[in-house]
């Protein structure tokens, strides 16, 4: 997302927040709002979206590498190596 680039997370964070609430069975919205959540540190949050990312679109390899990222981030290191296995 261009303000997450552009150092502005909280703001990308906030307007993906809407999106989601608007679209919540979209899958991409979900995957751009974890990315923001885990740029600014809060990797748990994260967590549920990509969780639920891949609840929508099952085994999409963007979402796995970043659903891996958040979890090796939480510290659940065999969870993540599982994740990236996928």
């Amino acid at each position: 997302m261009v303000l997450v680039e552009l150092d502005r997370a909280a703001e990308g964070v906030a307007a993906l927040e809407q999106a989601v609430v608007a679209a919540p069975d979209e899958p991409d919205f979900r995957i751009n709002l974890g990315s923001a959540l885990c740029t600014l540190g809060d990797a748990a949050s994260a967590l549920h979206h990509f969780e639920r990312a891949d609840a929508l679109a099952p085994g999409n390899a963007e979402t796995l590498a970043n659903l891996g990222h958040a979890l090796k981030q939480l510290g659940h290191l065999r969870d993540a190596v599982a994740t990236y296995d996928r």
